[in-house]
Order: C-alpha cells, then structure tokens, then sequence
C-alpha cells in the first residue's frame, strides 16, 4: 500500500486513490478543456438552427419565363409551413418530345393540405397532381426538397417530376438543383 523509493519522491502522483500530480496555479485542467469545448458546440448548434430559420411571409424565387427551371416559394406568415409552391420544368420525354411540367400549389386548396418547415429549416415534399393531367398523361408526380440557407435570404432546392403518358411514355427531369432567393418586395 505504501510506496518507497523513487515513486514516493515524486509525491502524490505515486500513490492510488489520491487527485493526482499537483497543478500549477496557471495550467487549465481537463475539466476546464472539457467545459469550453462543450460551451462552443452549444453556441454553433444553436446559432445554425437560427441561421437557417426562413423570413415569415417571404417569397424566395428562381428562374425566369424561359428558364428550364423556375420555384417559386412563399412561407407562410407564422415561418412554420410553405403557403404558396410553383414550379415550372421543361423536359425532353421518352419519345424524344418535350413538354412542360407545371405545378402551382396552393396551402389547403390541394392535397397535401400543407408543407411544413422543420426546426432546422429544411423542407420536403411529394405532390401528385391528378386534376390538371396534361391531355395524354396518366400520371404527373412532382418532387420538392430543400433548406433555407443564407440566414434566411435563400433556399437551397432540388426539384424534380415524372409524367407517364398514356402509351408507356415517361417524361422526368432528374433532379434540378437550383438555389432561390429571398424576393424584395414592392408596394
């Protein structure tokens, strides 16, 4: 239990049970390491999730008339949900024709009756347009995902549909990645 010898000359740091080696009143300890460390993985978490909160009632575009790819986004007035998505994609189909794939959603007109925005800001969603069917479509699926980004001046955005034509013939766009930015608005 007692030690002698060159392990008892160096003090504490030889014997078990006991704090340790002694410190000098300068040197930080793990403890304190640990503690900052913590304190600066809180301070990032928190700051990213306010970073990435959307503008309440903005509209975030991308793409003008022409374009391959145009989203429009509005966000509701409370921040939580979208309340408005358009998304207009020209594509070439199977049958080496092309055609235009349009999607104008609007909050409880449609299924789904919304589009929440999570806590970290991001979005996502899958619309199956079964009333406004282009003339010889038999389905028209349109795929939307994305986050804000920018504190809040733009949202990052994949877009995607597939329409299937009454022969076989399938329309897709593959995904389009396409970064929308906060509109300012004009009275």
């Amino acid at each position: 239990m007692f030690s002698t010898g060159r392990t008892a000359r160096r003090g504490r740091a030889g014997l078990t049970g006991l704090a340790g080696p002694r410190r000098s009143a300068g040197r930080p300890t793990r403890a304190a390491f640990a503690l900052v460390l913590a304190a600066t993985v809180m301070a990032t978490a928190s700051s990213s999730a306010v970073a990435a909160s959307p503008t309440k009632g903005a509209t975030y575009a991308h793409g003008t008339p022409g374009d391959d790819t145009e989203v429009a986004l509005a966000v509701s007035r409370g921040g939580r949900s979208l309340s408005d998505v358009d998304i207009i994609l020209h594509m070439t189909c199977s049958n080496g024709r092309e055609t235009l794939g349009v999607l104008l959603w609007f909050a409880g007109l449609t299924r789904p009756a919304r589009v929440p925005i999570k806590r970290d800001g991001s979005f996502s969603q899958r619309f199956v347009d079964d009333e406004n069917l282009n003339p010889f479509a038999v389905s028209q699926e349109y795929w939307l995902s994305g986050r804000f980004i920018r504190r809040g001046r733009a949202a990052r955005v994949v877009v995607r549909t597939r329409h299937v034509g009454e022969g076989g013939t399938v329309c897709d766009t593959g995904d389009r990645q396409v970064t929308a930015r906060r509109q300012v608005k004009t009275d």
